[in-house]
């Protein structure tokens, strides 16, 4: 295969090319997207063993932050692990992406459905909605008016009611003042109050003696969790060096 065209210019689309890229530098790959916009204001973060040994040297220069151990948090439970933690924020990912490889990217056009395409267009269609769960989550990127103290990320803290399934906050130190700060939750509905959400991300800086000097990004998703099917097992970032 001498080209390859990828529909989709989205987290997925976006870590494809560069793998690919990475893999066999001269293949001609194209990334197709509908929109003027590459990654679409979302925030991926993974554990280091999430990620195969042979991928990091491509991955690496993308990550936006890295942490040396997170904190979980339970009514009556709270342990710190020392293990490395790692984000990549859509903005730096997109202006990385377009900065490295800007002859294949084509904005502001139809995406693709050939064969020889590769799919990055998210979740298709679902045909029996109440086959799965999901994932449902808003998320505020916040400045703190003074230093909110935080040194690593919060991973769950479970210590709030538990609304519409399973809740917890999740919260992510990009600097001294500066926090993305996201209410999750795990249920068997996709309706998403996204506003509501919002208000309560607010009062939850608040409980913990954060306040908020502006809201500089919103970013919020309802993510369907197939409960059947059974899941791949070939690790999707296994673009190692030739």
């Amino acid at each position: 295969m001498d080209a390859i065209s990828i529909a989709g210019g989205g987290l997925s689309g976006c870590l494809l090319l560069a793998g690919l890229k990475h893999r066999w530098p001269h293949l001609d790959v194209t990334v197709y997207e509908k929109s003027s916009q590459l990654c679409h204001l979302r925030t991926w973060s993974f554990h280091h063993d999430d990620i195969p040994k042979e991928s990091w040297s491509w991955l690496e220069p993308f990550i936006s932050k890295r942490w040396p151990g997170y904190d979980v948090f339970f009514p009556k439970y709270h342990r710190n692990f020392k293990s490395g933690y790692y984000s990549i924020r859509s903005q730096d990912l997109a202006e990385k992406i377009k900065a490295q490889f800007p002859a294949s990217l084509q904005m502001n056009v139809s995406r693709l459905t050939t064969p020889e395409t590769f799919q990055a267009t998210g979740w298709p269609k679902l045909n029996n909605p109440q086959e799965y769960g999901y994932q449902k989550f808003v998320g505020l990127d916040v400045v703190t008016t003074t230093p909110h103290g935080l040194t690593q990320p919060i991973l769950k803290d479970v210590r709030q009611p538990q609304t519409d399934g399973y809740r917890f906050f999740y919260v992510l130190p990009w600097s001294e003042t500066e926090l993305l700060i996201e209410d999750t939750y795990y249920s068997n509905s996709p309706n998403l109050e996204v506003e509501s959400v919002t208000v309560q991300i607010h009062q939850y800086a608040q409980s913990q003696g954060w306040k908020m000097d502006r809201v500089t990004r919103r970013e919020s998703g309802s993510l369907p969790l197939d409960l059947y099917r059974a899941q791949p097992v070939a690790h999707p970032l296994a673009l190692g060096a030739a």
